[in-house]
């Protein structure tokens, strides 16, 4: 961050609610903030995932109830949009940011659960991917919870989707428990960055 900018460096942990003004934008230096929504009946919806250089803008207060929270222990810079235009490349961070939520939207308009599932999973590791051998590793641990709210299917189908697309040779899953992390075996497509 640069010397002459005004900025407010906060730590939350796993868990936490990340308190967020319209006024604002915030830069996470390290860590990982998932963006949900809570629909007047009560549901929630995964909307994406911030990691480390990628600017979060908060939504205006309205009738959407759209939140950020720490999916891992976060450090983040908290500035006025009056000192954020002093962020070199702002333009293309922002850019950027529409770029991804457009085509994680543009997901939601795939007819096959399935397609739903590996695009979502794909545009992950465009963002926590590594790169090995056997493909794709998204470095980010994600729950079979989080994947059905962000497709809009239930947790058991994304269960029987994985399989799937596991018998298909298109991911494979590393580890177990919380240190789970899945593989994708394919090329992801390339998105604007």
């Amino acid at each position: 961050m640069p010397i002459d900018i005004v900025s407010t460096c906060r730590h939350y942990t796993r868990g936490i609610f990340i308190p967020t003004a319209p006024d604002q934008l915030l830069k996470i230096e390290e860590g990982a903030v998932v963006q949900l929504v809570v629909h007047t009946d009560g549901s929630e919806v995964l909307l994406g995932f911030y990691g480390p250089g990628q600017l979060i803008v908060p939504h205006p207060a309205d009738s959407c109830y759209i939140y950020f929270q720490a999916h891992t222990d976060v450090t983040l810079h908290t500035m006025a949009w009056s000192e954020a235009h002093k962020l070199p490349g702002l333009m293309d961070q922002l850019r950027t940011h529409i770029w991804r939520q457009e085509a994680w939207a543009a997901l939601q308009a795939r007819a096959a659960n399935e397609d739903r599932l590996l695009g979502i999973l794909t545009l992950l590791t465009e963002q926590f991917g590594m790169a090995t051998k056997n493909g794709i590793l998204l470095d980010l641990r994600i729950t079979h919870q989080q994947l059905a709210s962000a497709i809009g299917v239930t947790r058991p189908t994304i269960t029987r989707l994985i399989s799937i697309l596991r018998r298909r040779h298109l991911l494979s899953t590393v580890g177990v428990g919380n240190q789970e992390r899945f593989l994708l075996h394919h090329q992801p497509h390339t998105t604007h960055s």
